[in-house]
């Protein structure tokens, strides 16, 4: 997602590349959000706002749900 926006914007390809390989992956951006927000489904919103996708997100709240069993 991020790759497709700066390309279309017209940044060169080799830029971009430079630029992603210096990022964490998308769920280990997300569980910092997590742990610094809390998990909860605002949480959950703010991420999907942001443009986390829907495994990231999950991944990112793993180990945060409570067991209801």
């Amino acid at each position: 997602m991020i790759r497709a926006d700066l390309e279309s914007r017209g940044l060169d390809p080799r830029l971009v590349d430079r630029a992603l390989a210096g990022l964490d992956r998308e769920y280990e951006r997300a569980r910092r959000i997590v742990t610094a927000r809390g998990a909860g489904p605002a949480t959950a919103r703010y991420l999907a706002r942001k443009g986390f996708g829907e495994d990231a997100v999950e991944a990112a709240f793993d180990g945060y749900v409570a067991d209801t069993g």
